[in-house]
């Protein structure tokens, strides 16, 4: 080899070195630039979807006052190609709730609780209702725990099935045996969470609180252990949503605890869709029974009971029975489409203002569907939460 082709392979030798020692250098830059909270959330599978729908991430918290609030962290419709992508800083862990829907008072196509955390995160939509979850130890503990388990898996497939048949006839054999599946589909869920709980650190545990999981039973225990975990981590920004979610859960049950079977009903007034205004203590002066009943637009489980009620408003109204829907909607607009979508032949109220309603407050309401059957001439709770058979076979009871 002559010298100059000797020169020419050391120049190109160490060319090379320098180059992979320049890209090395880039490339530890960049690791040392990106911030360890940085998170990406990906969402695929919007060719499932109407081309107008749109993703809402939301965050759940609560106001000064205790009263619960949702903030939008984004609403942006899907990008072409059907996927999503949302990026940002996330210093502390914290639930949120992801709804694909027309718009932010439409009834989500698809909807789930995940923690948004540091790292990437990705959602794949199989259909508008199932999907798959990859990335993030919170999440795969919350979500992938029960998503991916063979027993949920069963009884989701059917409950799909009963939602099927329901959507066919709606009549109160398919309402009966939908409730039947949802009960049955939410403690398939639970039973994968206690196991799931049972392996998560003490901070990480705070988390499950936002799927409504508990380890404990009985109001005061489920109160006094929430409170002491969230008290452990002072900084967290989840431990404080738990804190206030417990003072808020609290002040329900109290108020609860007034309108027990047995207990005189506290009247109110509101106005239904065309502005008129109705009070609960005329309807009872009017009739023999009246079954206060909390719902909304939003609410899967209020509006698959709905045609049952109707049988029953049908069959006993002219015997003296009477049906008062409250709605926890605070839009008119999608208030006044459901209301028409289910032609509600009874008086239906709202003051839209969702849960920070002082009526829902009064009655310590948390959850929907929720209903209080009143004995008119006392004026007392003779029944709560009578769902399917039981509102039918107590009517019978009492009117037949």
């Amino acid at each position: 080899m002559t010298n100059n082709n000797k020169n020419i392979t050391c120049k190109g030798f160490w060319k090379g070195i320098i180059g992979t020692a320049a890209i090395f250098i880039l490339l530890l830059n960049a690791c040392k630039n990106q911030d360890p909270n940085a998170f990406k959330l990906t969402i695929k599978g919007g060719e499932h979807f109407p081309e107008d729908a749109k993703v809402i991430i939301s965050q759940h918290t609560f106001d000064e006052q205790g009263d619960p609030q949702t903030k939008d962290l984004i609403n942006s419709h899907f990008q072409e190609g059907g996927s999503f992508e949302y990026k940002g800083i996330v210093k502390d862990p914290f639930g949120v709730a992801i709804n694909i829907t027309k718009g932010k008072y439409e009834y989500p196509y698809g909807q789930l609780n995940l923690i948004l955390e540091s790292g990437n995160t990705e959602i794949v939509f199989k259909s508008q209702n199932e999907y798959d979850l990859k990335g993030g130890h919170l999440n795969d503990l919350l979500v992938n725990s029960w998503l991916k388990d063979p027993k949920y898996q069963k009884t989701y497939l059917a409950l799909k099935q009963a939602e099927k048949e329901f959507s066919k006839t709606k009549d109160s054999l398919a309402s009966e045996s939908l409730f039947y599946h949802i009960r049955n589909n939410t403690e398939a869920r639970q039973a994968c969470l206690a196991k799931s709980f049972e392996k998560a650190t003490d901070f990480e545990q705070l988390f499950f609180l936002h799927l409504r999981y508990t380890p404990v039973k009985g109001t005061k225990a489920i109160y006094d252990f929430w409170s002491k975990k969230a008290l452990a981590f002072p900084h967290s920004k989840e431990a404080k949503n738990v804190l206030a979610r417990v003072k808020y859960m609290k002040s329900s049950y109290e108020a609860r605890q007034k309108f027990t079977v047995g207990k005189k009903v506290k009247s109110f007034k509101a106005k239904d869709i065309k502005g008129k205004e109705f009070k609960l203590q005329d309807l009872l002066d009017k009739n023999k029974y009246v079954l206060l009943e909390f719902w909304a637009s939003w609410c899967g489980p209020c509006r698959v009971e709905i045609p049952h009620m109707k049988k029953a408003y049908s069959k006993y109204h002219k015997k003296g029975f009477e049906i008062l829907s409250f709605s926890l909607d605070d839009s008119k607009e999608r208030w006044d489409k459901a209301s028409k979508e289910e032609k509600l032949p009874w008086i239906d109220l709202s003051d839209l203002k969702a849960d920070s309603s002082p009526i829902v407050k009064i009655y310590g309401v948390t959850g929907i569907p929720k209903n209080f059957l009143i004995e008119s001439s006392t004026g007392t709770v003779l029944e709560v939460d009578l769902r399917g058979k039981r509102l039918d076979e107590k009517l019978a009871e009492l009117l037949d």
